[in-house]
C-alpha cells in the first residue's frame, strides 16, 4: 500500500473527506526559460537554413525578436469536468406517483496541453499532473534586396 492510500484510509477513519492542497514550486524559473529559449533558437536556425536553401534568398545579418511569450500552466488550472447528458430516472411502477431523478455525478479529468502546433515538446509524456511551460518565440529576418 502506497503513502497516498494510507493517507486516504487515515483521513476516512477520522471523517476527513476533503484531501490536501498541493503547491507546485518552480525553484529556478530562469533555468526553465533558458532551456526553452535555447531549444527555440535551435529550431529557428534550422528552419532559417532550410528556407534559405530552398528559396536561394539572402537574408540580412541582423534579425529582431518579433514576438515572445513565456507562460506556465499549473495543474489546478488544467482540470476539466464532464457530466453525462443522459438523464437517468428511477420509477417504482407499483405506485403511480413515485418517480425520482438520479443525480448525475460530474467526472473530473486532467487535460494536458494539446501539443499540436508546437515545433518541439520537451518531456511530452505526462503521466501525472505537472507544471507545463510554454515559450512562443518569433524572429523577424529581412531579405537582402539585389
Amino acid at each position: 500500500m502506497d503513502d497516498l492510500e494510507k493517507l486516504i484510509l487515515i483521513s476516512a477513519r477520522n471523517k476527513v473527506y476533503d484531501l490536501a492542497k498541493v503547491d507546485y514550486v518552480i525553484e529556478d524559473m530562469e533555468k526553465v526559460y533558458g532551456q526553452l529559449f535555447d531549444a527555440a533558437i535551435q529550431i529557428i536556425n534550422s528552419k532559417k537554413k532550410r528556407y534559405v536553401s530552398v528559396t536561394n534568398l539572402k537574408l540580412k545579418k541582423a534579425s529582431q525578436v518579433y514576438s515572445e511569450s513565456f507562460r506556465s500552466l499549473f495543474p489546478k488550472d488544467q482540470y476539466k469536468s464532464y457530466t453525462s447528458n443522459e438523464s437517468t430516472k428511477y420509477s417504482n411502477y407499483n405506485t403511480r406517483y413515485d418517480r425520482k431523478s438520479l443525480r448525475k455525478t460530474p467526472t473530473y479529468y486532467y487535460d494536458k496541453i494539446d501539443y499540436s502546433g508546437f515545433d518541439k515538446v520537451i518531456n511530452p509524456i505526462v503521466t501525472e499532473p505537472v507544471v507545463q511551460h510554454v515559450l512562443n518565440l518569433q524572429i523577424k529576418f529581412e531579405i537582402e534586396q539585389d
